[in-house]
């Protein structure tokens, strides 16, 4: 059986050898359907990232969306907070101010990051209980953050972490992207302790290996 198959964008995907998975699976709970490669940008997402990435192709970007984009731990959420504040609370009065930013502002790509399974072993359940309010006659397996932006109100303010390359084409001609870096010797060491601290990962790796493979691109 071929193991590489194309997304909608032209971009290969190629499972992650046995090796790598072994390698892997040492230092972090193993993954339903196992990890892919996305080529030729090489990103490594989970096994299910190819279904939810052709998704976002047919996804109904609007004029007046804002989507952050940063490499994760690059300070996404305080941004998110300032356009958010900017565009839906400028006089500091609204009621949902004080609301998790994950319910203001939605991340398109978490789908891939954690399934409804996850969620439930995480003690995410307030999400799912958003979802099947706002998304009523949706089916959980599409996705419960790509739906749930799909019905949420103008204007959005998107979290996104993935690179502009698997993005719809023509993307930045409709809406408008902030893109947020950090110095990368920082950004490991908070991504570490991330990886670290989210329970469905369970990272067991050391810092020192952590931050090699972040270097060399095969980082988590």
């Amino acid at each position: 059986m071929d193991k590489k198959r194309k997304l909608l964008t032209g971009h290969e995907v190629e499972d992650m050898s046995e090796e790598w998975q072994a390698k892997v699976g040492n230092d972090m709970e193993p993954l339903p359907g196992g990890f892919v490669k996305i080529m030729p940008g090489g990103w490594i997402y989970p096994g299910r990232a190819p279904f939810f990435l052709d998704k976002i192709q047919s996804f109904q970007f609007r004029e007046d969306d804002v989507i952050v984009m940063t490499y994760p731990k690059c300070g996404t959420t305080w941004m998110q907070e300032i356009l958010w504040t900017m565009l839906h609370n400028p006089d500091l009065k609204h009621p949902q101010a004080a609301a998790p930013i994950l319910e203001r502002s939605l991340e398109i790509d978490l789908d891939i990051l954690i399934s409804p399974e996850e969620m439930k072993k995480n003690n995410m359940d307030t999400t799912l209980t958003i979802f099947r309010r706002h998304c009523p006659n949706k089916k959980i397996e599409d996705g419960v953050f790509i739906q749930m932006l799909e019905v949420t109100q103008s204007p959005r303010i998107i979290k996104c972490h993935f690179p502009l390359e698997i993005l719809p084409p023509h993307l930045l001609e409709k809406v408008k992207v902030v893109y947020v870096t950090r110095n990368p010797k920082d950004m490991i060491v908070s991504y570490y302790h991330l990886l670290k601290y989210l329970t469905f990962f369970n990272y067991k790796g050391s810092l020192e290996k952590h931050a090699k493979e972040v270097i060399s691109d095969e980082g988590q």
